[in-house]
């Protein structure tokens, strides 16, 4: 029986280990027992790669608005990763929870605002839209990184991919070592960066078809919102210019403005798809889709100050 029991204790050690890791570290606050290493560090970490980034920002996400959930809210993909709250307080005054996760398809962004309902009564929506995105073949829903984490917390300790970013994250505070969480694209040369906006204007418009269930499920939301006093408003973010020459070699321009009007009929839209300050100079952007974080603010000032609503 000893025998037994000291070789059950040596087989489940290193078991014992890696709960007792990943409680330490707990590397989305899921648990929120400990807190050796600082919320702005995971956050970095989760962000470190094209992999990590979408799976860590709406397991983050969803784990932050469940557990204190915020009435003012903005939805949405990677273009509007980086509106401010804190801006938006000193702006509104009033406390908004950025929701928008990156690689978020239309039915992510759709899963994040019923989830949301469930747990606040919610006043105010930001849709930040995309047309990259309006497209029937882009065909997934990132939600369920979240929620399959909430429905089984035992999955925590089992999935390789909470040791690995545990891991990571005690690799950065103990060396602070700024390759860990590098975004790739931050330091491309403009050469780099225009094959990178080639790669994904390619990928994003190669293939379309009008996808009518999204419409559906704008329509479903802004008559929920309209039914519940929620005020509800699109935001299309600027592009780049020579995206034009992607829509236009796809013969994608008419489905783009489909899109457009679909977002207007259904509620107040601000239109920011090209402006003549920031969409006409390539430095002003990463890729064609994705501005330069020093101009999001001046984004935000628009929408939340004094913006027009097109």
């Amino acid at each position: 029986m000893k025998s037994f029991i000291g070789k059950l204790l040596l087989f489940s050690t290193p078991i014992l280990l890696v709960v007792l890791f990943i409680i330490i570290i707990d590397p989305y606050n899921f648990l929120n027992i400990s807190h050796i290493i600082n919320d702005k560090d995971k956050i970095k970490v989760l962000n470190r790669s094209n992999a990590s980034e979408p799976r860590g920002n709406v397991i983050w996400k969803t784990i932050a608005f469940k557990r204190r959930p915020v009435e003012n809210l903005l939805i949405g993909d990677s273009q509007g990763k980086y509106f401010d709250t804190a801006l938006i307080r000193r702006i509104t005054g009033e406390g908004y929870f950025n929701y928008n996760v990156p690689g978020g398809s239309y039915k992510t962004m759709f899963s994040l605002f019923w989830f949301a309902t469930d747990y606040i009564k919610l006043k105010n929506v930001y849709f930040q839209c995309g047309f990259m995105n309006y497209n029937a073949y882009r065909d997934y829903n990132l939600i369920n990184y979240g929620l399959d984490l909430i429905d089984n917390p035992v999955s925590y300790f089992s999935n390789i991919k909470f040791l690995e970013d545990s891991y990571f994250n005690a690799k950065y505070a103990l060396t602070k070592n700024e390759d860990i969480v590098r975004i790739y694209y931050l330091n491309m040369s403009p050469e780099e960066l225009d094959s990178l906006a080639n790669y994904r204007a390619n990928n994003f418009f190669k293939a379309y078809k009008y996808p009518e269930s999204y419409y559906d499920g704008l329509k479903r939301i802004t008559e929920y919102c309209k039914k519940n006093s929620i005020n509800f408003y699109f935001v299309i973010t600027p592009n780049y210019i020579g995206l034009e020459e992607y829509l236009q070699k796809f013969g994608l321009t008419e489905a783009r403005d489909k899109f457009k009007s679909d977002l207007k009929s259904l509620a107040p839209t601000f239109d920011m798809e090209y402006l003549d300050d920031l969409s006409y100079d390539r430095s002003n952007y990463y890729d064609y889709f994705h501005c330069r974080r020093e101009y999001v603010d001046l984004l935000v000032k628009r929408i939340w100050g004094k913006g027009e609503i097109k």
